[in-house]
């Protein structure tokens, strides 16, 4: 037995994810665990495929009988934001009330806020473009729609209909 990896219960261990380093395809994760001596142990171990640990999660390590190190094997939850890579480059973080996509460089594409009093949908970039095949109907109790600088242009291929109790302009 390798007397820097003692392996107690059939060779599985616990540990804590303290940091995360991606190289490519491949993940390596910093985690902490308690040897059967109760010593505090920290060591950087690999992960297998498709097991992307992140800071704060619970991990679970196996060591092979013919590895000298133990490797990630997979996790058993997490506390508090979870950030998911995805493998465009993008990244999707998720806590108990939010769900944040952002691009490659870090900066926020997409931002659903449900832990206010008015649930919020927040879009990061300055210009967003809807084009569907078909119809866009949105229905509402009441719709604002203003713009802070500029005019607001509405255009049609036939008529503007416009219906409603009164309309008043200016």
């Amino acid at each position: 037995m390798n007397s820097l990896f003692p392996m107690a219960h059939d060779g599985v261990l616990i540990g804590r994810c303290f940091t995360q380093r991606v190289q490519g395809e491949s993940q390596s994760v910093e985690v902490g665990f308690n040897d059967d001596d109760g010593i505090h142990r920290m060591v950087t171990v690999a992960c297998m495929d498709q097991v992307f640990p992140q800071i704060g999660d619970t991990v679970v390590m196996l060591r092979p009988q013919n590895a000298d190190y133990p490797i990630v094997i997979g996790t058993l939850g997490s506390c508090g934001r979870r950030s998911i890579a995805l493998t465009t480059g993008f990244s999707a973080e998720v806590d108990a009330s939010n769900l944040c996509i952002r691009n490659p460089n870090g900066r926020v594409l997409l931002e659903i806020d449900t832990g206010k009093k008015i649930p919020s949908v927040a879009l990061g970039e300055q210009d967003l473009s809807l084009d569907l095949s078909g119809r866009l109907s949105v229905v509402a109790k009441a719709i604002d729609l203003r713009a802070t600088e500029g005019d607001v242009q509405i255009m049609a291929n036939n008529n503007v209909v416009a219906r409603a109790e009164r309309i008043r302009l200016n």
